[in-house]
């Protein structure tokens, strides 16, 4: 991958569940790291394969690979 593809900066974030002081459980999202990646638009086929998975997929995003990074990350 060219380093000029990646021109969009995205923002990985990870599920994270913890305890405030009432012992009431917060899971948000917090953010992991931001890169730069390339941003493209799914046409055609790959639009109707994508949608069997997941219910709104309209975009690809690429970045380098990260080893740590799971598929419960977005």
């Amino acid at each position: 991958m060219k380093a000029g593809d990646l021109t969009q900066r995205v923002t990985v974030e990870r599920f994270t569940s913890t305890v405030d002081g009432w012992g009431t459980p917060i899971e948000s999202w917090a953010p992991l790291f931001t890169c730069w990646a390339a941003v493209e638009p799914l046409v055609g086929r790959e639009y109707i394969a994508a949608q069997a998975l997941q219910s709104e997929v309209t975009t690809r995003i690429r970045m380098r690979f990260r080893p740590w990074m799971t598929a419960q990350d977005r």
